[in-house]
């Protein structure tokens, strides 16, 4: 009796942790460019239930990625990249942020962060937007290879992530 007590208690704990995470602020995005040019357009919002919440894209060797993030105007924003196809919802859930990693963190090849986001003047999620990786070539060794692109931003005060970007390389 006991245990099952408190096997209850624990799957209780872990659904109210997945629906915070899928719950927060919708005032954050992520868009991907090629040689300048938008590929993924400006993904806002966050929603387990939407089956395009991983955006994919592709891209050729010697193209020159940029990746942007999008939260609250003049807060931090980091990005987080891994190569692999991104995990699916929920995702893992981080204490005391908004939404879900989906991008793996068992494959990381990059986690870092810039200075406070600046004005966005497109009409995207929110009034914020940061360069995050800047003129990345894509290289011969990285043919059929997918990467994927999260961020973490700050969005109505709290920190949460954006949708996944997958980007496949051929």
């Amino acid at each position: 009796m006991l245990r099952s007590a408190a096997s209850l208690v624990l799957s209780a704990a872990l659904l109210s942790s997945v629906s915070i995470a899928q719950t927060g602020p919708q005032n954050v995005g992520i868009y991907l460019s090629k040689n300048a040019v938008a590929i993924s357009g400006v993904v806002c919002g966050f929603d387990c239930a939407d089956p395009g919440n991983v955006v994919t894209v592709r891209a050729q060797v010697n193209d020159t990625i940029d990746v942007r993030v999008i939260g609250d105007l003049g807060q931090p924003a980091f990005l987080v990249v891994s190569l692999g196809t991104s995990g699916v919802c929920p995702g893992i859930v981080v204490p005391g942020v908004a939404h879900s990693l989906l991008a793996s963190p068992w494959s990381l090849l990059f986690g870092g962060g810039i200075g406070a986001l600046g004005p966005y003047r497109s009409g995207g999620c929110n009034n914020g937007v940061g360069l995050v990786l800047a003129g990345l070539q894509l290289p011969a060794v990285a043919q059929n290879a997918t990467v994927t692109f999260q961020g973490l931003v700050f969005a109505s005060g709290a920190p949460a992530f954006t949708r996944a970007i997958e980007l496949t390389i051929w």
